[in-house]
């Protein structure tokens, strides 16, 4: 990833630029870090695949073994900052080595919308059933534990997922290596203000501050190595930030984002007024 350039003269973009640069010294690649970086699924048409609870209830008791390819799914309105808030979808796993007629609720199901599945592009190459562009790799990513990331956002959101969750096309997937890192540190750290700060400094702005993010990015966005017990520390925060009720937010976030942006070697009040979305104090 290229350095960022300076486009202002004034202070406040020659600190920013310092920064950014600070941020990207940091020693490894979170794609060193990574089993997996990847999108989720791509679903199109929507409807049939996606149902929800009424019609996942109905398919699974007129034949029980329908819930064997009825799959808990979420997309990006499911994230918010520290957890996966779902709701109640399922996704039709229609993937390439199905019989689907071993499903005969969901078969029936999916017959009334075959003249919409066969006019896709793709039906040349597969059963007119099957989710296209569905890999069995990235299947297989579904069930593995996995920090999640909106590919549009306005403030920091990451998630860790260990339900196994489908994941939608408008989302990313990071599959920590534990042998090297605790997913919740990493979570800890893509869900920061250093990154986001980093994030939208590397990022196209799509909307009024929205962002987007790449695969790319991702894989090279700059990565601390700290120590067994800092990993630990940053991890028990995010563990209580992720839980259902959390009574002391602020402070945990603070204390959050502190740990981190020293890990990046950030120190001064002019970098974490930044951080903070705030000009420096002499700009």
């Amino acid at each position: 990833m290229p350095l960022l350039t300076l486009t202002d003269n004034r202070p406040a973009a020659r600190v920013a630029v310092d920064l950014a640069h600070k941020i990207q010294a940091a020693p490894a690649r979170l794609q060193e870090v990574s089993l997996e970086i990847c999108s989720g699924i791509f679903v199109s048409p929507k409807p049939p695949y996606l149902v929800n609870r009424i019609t996942r209830n109905l398919l699974a008791e007129r034949d029980a073994h329908s819930r064997e390819i009825l799959k808990p799914y979420i997309d990006a309105s499911d994230l918010q900052a520290w957890r996966v808030q779902p709701r109640a979808v399922w996704i039709i796993d229609a993937y390439s080595q199905i019989d689907i007629q071993n499903y005969p609720a969901v078969y029936d199901y999916l017959l009334t919308f075959r003249p919409i599945l066969e006019k896709r592009p793709s039906v040349k190459e597969h059963p007119w059933y099957e989710l296209s562009r569905f890999s069995p790799r990235l299947r297989g990513n579904m069930s593995f534990p996995k920090l999640l990331l909106p590919g549009y956002a306005n403030s920091p959101r990451c998630a860790f997922d260990e339900n196994g969750f489908y994941a939608d096309h408008d989302l990313f997937m990071v599959l920590p290596d534990q042998e090297k890192v605790l997913p919740r540190f990493v979570q800890g750290v893509l869900g920061s203000k250093t990154a986001w700060f980093y994030i939208r400094h590397t990022s196209s702005m799509l909307a009024v501050a929205y962002f987007r993010l790449t695969r790319r990015q991702l894989m090279d966005f700059p990565f601390p190595q700290p120590g067994k017990a800092e990993q630990e520390a940053i991890s028990t925060l995010v563990e209580k930030l992720a839980a259902p009720v959390c009574v002391d937010r602020f402070h945990l976030e603070a204390e959050l984002n502190q740990r981190v942006a020293s890990l990046y070697g950030i120190q001064t009040a002019d970098e974490f007024r930044l951080l903070e979305g705030l000009p420096p104090i002499g700009g």
